[in-house]
């Protein structure tokens, strides 16, 4: 019985070592539905949290009046089914086939939305951009584990662009999705999604490492460090381009540096008049002596004793070339 239990608690691999998908079509869309109905409900309850408490959003807010406020508060209800909903509609048409085109699409793109934009709306637009930028670093080292993972359940392990239906694009589409269409002022909904964005990120990543376990019990890719330390963005699709990739980013990179060390412009000095006058001014070597008329046989250099040599520290070691041309009975 213990076996039995063990067995049916313990699901079956979902792939094999080499990443390759054991489970079939419908049965690894069946597991990423699942996952992504746990996904879905923990993003609810942190934009739950997170728009209940706007009700300080709009206060000194020149550009937004009393009715305006009202009507916010009053469809903050309305925004968490519609971004649940937005949430759902984006994951189906992604396992339908359908990738995301790159730019998020708007409720309304027609020509009266533009206007132009005032430093309020600058200020609101960057933070908003800023919010953005952390949100894809802080969660970078979980989604790229769940960019392998779903895309081996979705048939495409060797893709490099995996379009990950739980990736921040597809939570940021849902967002945008949701704000837009029940709040078209853009002097509402961005502080509403900058508002949205510094409560939920840290969440969001969060959530990513549920998904990354949740997926690794049920046994898809559970051993992935070494996938993840083998990709890089460099890294081309076929093995056969490697060492032409590697030739051009050798090239690329030591042209790079050397234009930035020309870009610094640093002049080498000539050398001064002190340094030329010092070096002119050193000791000259005396010349190599004969070792015929300066050596007497059987005796030292101009009979200069061992005790005088060391006293007034002249030695072989001082003198090499000296020492080379004496004869062997003068050096021993």
């Amino acid at each position: 019985m213990a076996d039995l239990a063990s067995t049916q608690s313990s699901p079956s691999p979902a792939t094999d070592v080499d990443g390759n998908l054991l489970l079939s079509s419908e049965d690894a869309r069946a597991l990423l539905r699942q996952c992504f109905a746990e996904f879905k409900t923990g993003l609810i309850a942190l934009v739950h949290v997170s728009i209940e408490t706007t009700n300080d959003l709009f206060e000194g807010n020149a550009f937004i009046g009393e009715a305006e406020v009202a009507d916010f508060r009053s469809k903050r209800g309305q925004w968490i089914e519609r971004f649940g909903q937005a949430m759902t509609d984006l994951f189906e048409r992604r396992l339908a086939g359908t990738r995301r085109q790159g730019r998020r699409p708007d409720f309304d793109a027609s020509l009266t939305t533009l206007r132009v934009l005032n430093t309020f709306d600058h200020e609101k637009q960057a933070s908003l951009t800023s919010s953005t930028q952390f949100l894809y670093r802080l969660t970078k080292r979980e989604l790229d584990a769940i960019d392998l993972r779903v895309g081996a359940l979705l048939g495409e392990p060797r893709m490099r662009d995996v379009d990950n239906p739980f990736s921040p694009d597809y939570v940021l589409d849902a967002i945008g999705l949701s704000s837009r269409e029940l709040y078209p002022n853009p002097r509402v909904w961005r502080p509403l999604m900058e508002r949205l964005l510094s409560d939920v990120t840290l969440g969001i990543n969060k959530s990513f490492i549920k998904v990354n376990r949740f997926l690794a019990d049920h046994q898809v890719l559970p051993e992935i460090k070494a996938q993840l330390r083998a990709r890089s963005e460099l890294r081309p699709r076929d093995d056969a381009e490697l060492l032409p990739t590697f030739l051009r980013l050798f090239k690329e990179g030591r042209s790079a540096a050397a234009d930035q060390l020309l870009a610094l412009g640093i002049a080498v000095p000539a050398a001064s008049e002190s340094t030329s006058t010092a070096l002119k001014d050193l000791p000259k070597p005396e010349p190599v002596r004969d070792s015929a008329a300066s050596t007497p046989a059987g005796g030292s250099p101009s009979g200069t004793t061992g005790a005088s040599r060391r006293s007034s520290g002249w030695s072989c070691c001082t003198w090499p070339r000296w020492c080379s041309t004496w004869p062997t009975s003068a050096r021993t």
